[in-house]
């Protein structure tokens, strides 16, 4: 292949032949003076040994890339399975190599990495060259398609992103993507939110973690409050909590830096009934409104459920004399996204719209906003059966979080005939 006029090279590594070609290629990649973007992606456990050992030489010597997506990870499984063999050697071997090769590629401003680089030893000569880096200003960490490969993030991982945060004064931009943060604990979780807090230069965090507890939900509302720098943040979970958007109202109305939030996730769903979030989201939505800085807010709902976006509606109505006051010159948008679900899903989305129509249609914006009239998910199923759901079928899914939803729907399906009997 011709690399001189490349400017972007992405690479499935799976199945890679170990050759002398691809190792050359490699070279002359690094070589080349037009490329300054590398996505790299594949399973190192399923690669050939020479070709985990070349992945480096892409990067090592390179002075024009400018981001690297290195979304190439192994299975904990699998490592231990091939202790002390030719694999991990190779593996170990590769981590080395690609910390010394970032830490040469001095013009590198945005990396990304799978999640799997923030476990084991190996870890440190890596997180070390993110450190002292001195043109990185953007770090991703997993992927926003979590699967069955995804990984926690682990106390060893949380503790070296705690102290890239305290010693880096250059990272602009962090985003997490992992299924749990599991193994932080209470008094680490705090610790990585003070860290946040006090790191100066972060302007963009983005955390899109699928399960949580209430301490670590807590401790993201703490950030959103104290913190001084973030303008734009996102905040993704399985489920949104009334008493999670009733403490981030809080925060909202006592930041004064915020400018675009996003918050994803199920909206208006509990685990044994539906929901009430008309108090909290009137609360949210006067705090919003009432920051001169916020300009873009915007609700994804992963689903939205009927009756949250009914209560929707009702606010817009209540809301309409504090919108009234907001200054001409002020841009304030906000967006509500994705699907609305529950047996009066559509009713629920006719008459959003018209209160968009009806109450400051310029503020509020409907995107890519769906109706399906099904079954909410846990609607009127007791917690202990949809526990048990989740506990079977989680690791049966591979932790994919499409699969989940999809069985979950068919247990709920299941559970209404047997309830309505023949």
């Amino acid at each position: 292949m011709n690399v001189k006029f490349l400017e972007v090279l992405s690479l499935s590594l799976d199945g890679m032949p170990n050759s002398d070609e691809f190792r050359q290629f490699a070279k002359k990649v690094a070589k080349s003076r037009s490329i300054t973007t590398l996505s790299f992606e594949g399973l190192l456990d399923r690669m050939q040994c020479k070709v985990i050992e070349a992945i480096p030489q892409f990067i090592q010597g390179n002075t024009t890339l400018k981001k690297l997506n290195m979304n190439t990870r192994y299975s904990e499984v699998c490592i231990k399975k091939h202790e002390n063999c030719h694999i991990q050697t190779s593996i170990c071997r590769f981590l080395k190599a690609f910390a010394e090769a970032i830490s040469n590629c001095l013009n590198l401003e945005e990396v990304v990495l799978a999640e799997s680089f923030f476990h084991g030893e190996t870890m440190a000569g890596i997180m070390n060259a993110l450190k002292a880096h001195p043109s990185i200003t953007s770090l991703s960490v997993g992927s926003e398609k979590i699967t069955g490969w995804s990984h926690d993030l682990g106390h060893e991982g949380a503790m070296q992103l705690i102290e890239l945060f305290q010693v880096n004064t250059r990272l602009q931009e962090f985003t997490l993507y992992v299924p749990r943060i599991s193994g932080f604990g209470a008094e680490t979780m705090s610790k990585f939110a003070t860290a946040v807090i006090n790191n100066n230069t972060l302007k963009q965090l983005h955390l899109c973690v699928q399960w949580q507890s209430q301490y670590e939900m807590d401790e993201v509302v703490r950030i959103i409050q104290c913190d001084k720098a973030l303008d734009t943040v996102t905040y993704e979970s399985h489920e949104i909590s009334s008493s999670f958007i009733d403490k981030m109202a809080k925060a909202i109305s006592e930041n004064e830096t915020l400018v675009h939030m996003d918050i994803k996730g199920k909206f208006g769903f509990k685990s044994d009934a539906f929901c009430s979030f008309a108090q909290e989201q009137e609360n949210f939505l006067n705090a919003v409104i009432s920051n001169d800085s916020i300009i873009h807010l915007r609700f994804v709902g992963k689903p939205f459920s009927d009756k949250f976006v009914e209560e929707f509606s009702c606010n817009l109505r209540k809301l309409d004399d504090a919108l009234s006051k907001i200054p001409d010159g002020r841009i304030l948008k906000i967006v509500l996204e994705g699907v609305i679900e529950g047996m009066g899903a559509e009713e629920a989305h006719q008459k959003l719209r018209e209160s968009v129509d009806l109450f400051h249609c310029e503020r509020f914006h409907l995107e890519n906003l769906s109706a399906n009239n099904s079954l909410c998910y846990f609607e009127d199923v007791p917690g202990s059966i949809r526990d048990v759901w989740a506990h079977d079928c989680w690791h049966d899914c591979q932790r994919d979080n499409q699969a989940f939803d999809l069985y979950l729907k068919e247990k709920m399906k299941e559970h209404f005939e047997k309830k309505s009997g023949p």
